[in-house]
Parts: C-alpha cells; structure tokens; sequence
C-alpha cells in the first residue's frame, strides 16, 4: 500500500509540476523528474518527450535516440 501511495504522490506531483511549467525544458524536467521518482535511481531507463505529431509515428518500442539538430535536448 505505502508503494501505491508513494507513485500516487509522485504522479501529483508531476501533474502539478506539468501545468506550471513555462518552456519545453521544464516539461522535459518535470518528466526527468518523475520517471526517475517511479523507478528509483537503480534501474536503468530513460524517458521520450514527444510531440503530439511525432508520437503518432513512434512505436511503441522505440529507443531513445538523440534529439534533432532543430530542437533542444
């Protein structure tokens, strides 16, 4: 139950995070953020920041790769 609550708090938190956010970056930092709140620092994982445009052509098990040349991160 305490892990139940714990990702529960985490995901507020992001949702909260998400709505102030005022740039690109601090979405990008908000997700940062929560992936690494859910998973804990051990596990490897890594997150994707997506437009809605391009995640309609991301498969589902896409790799993260680098960003663009004309866009940040």
């Amino acid at each position: 139950h305490r892990k139940a609550v714990a990702r529960e708090i985490a995901l507020r938190n992001a949702a909260a995070s998400l709505v102030s956010a005022m740039s690109p970056r601090a979405i990008a930092r908000c997700c940062d953020d929560t992936v690494g709140a859910l998973f804990g620092p051990r596990p490897e994982h890594a997150s994707m920041l997506l437009s809605a445009d391009d995640a309609e052509d991301a498969p589902a098990d896409a790799e993260p790769r680098a960003a663009p040349a004309d866009r940040w991160r």
